[in-house]
């Protein structure tokens, strides 16, 4: 799968996260999806993802912690971050990341998703260039 391509999402609700990969896989994205920050950083490097989509509410870290630590990693500090969340006022995210309020209109997701994606992939060819 091309970079630009895949996608991790991280949130607890089991039922968001369905929704989310299906409606991403519905327009060409793979998704990958992981409950907590832990299976997160599990996840990272195996399947590089363009952009991760997370929440700040998670049950063993914040989103923003989850971020700082995945950001700390060489060679995936400049991809950008998509929070979908419910506690906007505590996010913490550089320029560039996007932050949605919970519940998000399906439309506005996926003009994110396609923008920070687009901007992952620009990114990733200067760098290989």
């Amino acid at each position: 799968m091309p970079l630009s391509k895949t996608v991790l999402i991280v949130d607890d609700n089991a039922d968001l996260l369905d929704v989310l990969a299906e409606v991403l896989l519905t327009v060409g994205f793979c998704a990958h999806k992981a409950q907590t920050g832990r299976e997160a950083l599990r996840l990272y490097d195996s399947v590089d993802p363009a952009l991760v989509i997370l929440d700040e509410g998670l049950a063993d870290m914040s989103g923003s912690e989850l971020l700082r630590l995945l950001r700390g990693k060489n060679f995936h500090r400049g991809r950008p971050a998509l929070f979908v969340t419910g506690s906007r006022g505590t996010v913490q995210c550089l320029p560039g990341d996007i932050v949605l309020e919970k519940p998000v209109e399906m439309a506005l997701l996926l003009g994110a998703v396609q923008r920070l994606t687009h901007q992952a992939k620009a990114g990733h060819q200067a760098k290989a260039g």
